[in-house]
């Protein structure tokens, strides 16, 4: 019996051990060592950049002119939407007319004797939009295109458009998040003064380009579709004045994608995309009429009085069909003496001149066409290039590199090249960008510059007497801010 009473102690003993052991191996829960979490450094805020002159953001109260994306009819009230750190489309209310010649935009060669700024001519397109923008007296906008930030630094600048009289110039800005849905803005600035005289902003509409309609004060747009806010696709009539929206029509898609025209008749002239037709649609009615051409796609342009058009197919185009706007049938035609890819047709009729501005995907050069003669021009094209002086005289832009040729329009010599890089002064920091507008203004004699990194700028059309020794000179109207 004593061994067994001495092995019932000993195995009393050890289970009290093996849970005295198990206990200590378990602390309690206020004993258990506090995990420390790491410092965190505060993080420096990027600063939001609303235009070159850093100013605080404020939305326009009332700029809008069509529906915004929200419906009016829905009284929630819902929290103002913050669009993503990588879209930057915003812009400012109009500054004091003292706070904006502060900081004025306009940046020139102090050494200049260039006449840059003029008064707005009465009865302009320019001054009836001053008379009808409800901006506040006294006051001024500043705006520059914002950049859309991603793998690449892109300006949402699809088009710019110069008003038939020359008084104004529109920019057309693409509104909405980086992958939509999409909305557009209309900048109106004078190019007399260079002022935005004022802003429109539809937020219901996606334009990919407008036209002038002439004689009036409407704009014609070619919308894209866009399934999420049920846009179709079509074109739409906008009175610059009211900012109303007058008409909108529904198109096939690919209509107007080539050309894209409004005549003084009040017609829009577009292509289609796979019949050898022109369209002409009259902008006060539904009636329609087709133009038999040779190529689907087919490229066109008015002549300077409106009385003609001019057609030709954009790829390996041989000839140049001549219609009247009359009555819509052919006048007569235009052959070339070799082929061409074409990005833009420019008809100058009072010396019966044409030039075709090559395709820069096709790598393709220009050609200027008078009296039947045809002549290359050096340099491949950019698709970008200018008729002055009824068309004796030509601003071909070149595609490699930021140098316009100045050619005779009568012989097709080269009489100068302006190099748009090394004109004076330099941007601040930015740098400039490849040139993807080109205009002439009367108004200074000026060649009027977009550029793919969001600069807008002037260079003169002729060089300034008093400094023929000297690189041509620019004046920098608004440049993009540096970001980083």
């Amino acid at each position: 019996m004593m061994p067994l009473f001495r092995t019932a102690i000993l195995c009393l003993t050890g289970i009290t051990l093996i849970g005295g052991l198990v206990a200590c191996g378990e602390p309690a829960e206020e004993q258990k060592p506090v995990q420390q979490q790491p410092i965190q450094k505060k993080k420096k805020k990027k600063k939001e950049v609303v235009d070159i002159f850093a100013e605080p953001v404020r939305r326009l109260p009332s700029v809008t002119s069509a529906t915004a994306f929200n419906s009016p009819s829905d009284t929630t009230a819902k929290p103002e939407s913050v669009p993503p750190p990588e879209v930057k489309s915003e812009i400012l209310q109009p500054v004091t007319e003292g706070e904006a010649a502060n900081r004025s935009q306009i940046r020139r060669s102090k050494r200049s004797v260039w006449k840059l700024q003029s008064p707005v001519p009465a009865g302009s397109l320019a001054e009836k939009i001053v008379q009808n923008a409800q901006v506040p007296t006294n006051t001024r906008y500043l705006w520059t295109p914002q950049p859309v930030h991603g793998s690449l630094l892109l300006f949402r600048v699809p088009d710019i458009q110069l008003s038939p009289d020359t008084s104004l110039l529109v920019f057309l800005e693409t509104l909405g998040e980086a992958h939509g849905p999409f909305g557009s803005r209309l900048v109106m600035m004078s190019t007399n003064n260079w002022q935005i005289l004022n802003i429109l902003e539809i937020r219901n509409r996606y334009f990919e380009k407008f036209v002038f309609i002439p004689g009036t004060s409407k704009i014609a747009a070619l919308c894209i579709a866009q399934k999420e806010s049920g846009q179709e696709q079509g074109f739409a009539c906008i009175d610059l004045l009211t900012g109303k929206e007058e008409r909108f029509q529904q198109i096939e898609p690919g209509i107007g994608d080539t050309t894209f025209l409004a005549d003084s008749g009040k017609n829009l002239i577009v292509s289609h995309p796979e019949r050898q037709t022109l369209i002409v649609l009259p902008l006060e009615s539904e009636a329609k009429q087709e133009i038999a051409v040779e190529s689907p796609n087919a490229l066109a342009a008015l002549s300077p009085d409106g009385r003609e058009l001019a057609v030709l197919n954009t790829k390996h185009g041989k000839r140049i069909e001549i219609f009247r706007t009359s009555d819509w049938l052919p006048s007569a035609s235009v052959s070339l003496s070799e082929t061409i890819n074409s990005k833009n047709l420019h008809f100058a009729r009072g010396s019966k001149s044409f030039l075709i501005c090559g395709d820069p995907s096709f790598s393709s050069g220009s050609l200027l066409v008078r009296a039947g003669k045809t002549t290359a021009l050096d340099g491949l094209s950019s698709g970008n290039a200018i008729f002055t002086d009824n068309g004796k005289k030509i601003y071909h832009l070149t595609g490699t590199s930021n140098e316009i040729r100045v050619i005779d329009g009568v012989t097709g010599a080269e009489l100068r090249t302006i190099e748009v890089n090394k004109a004076e002064p330099h941007f601040r920091k930015a740098k400039p960008g490849k040139v993807t507008h080109l205009f002439y203004i009367p108004a200074c004699k000026g060649l009027a510059m977009f550029d793919s990194n969001g600069n807008f700028f002037l260079i003169p059309a002729e060089r300034q007497e008093t400094e023929k020794e000297k690189n041509d000179e620019r004046a920098i109207i608004f440049q993009r801010e540096q970001t980083n």
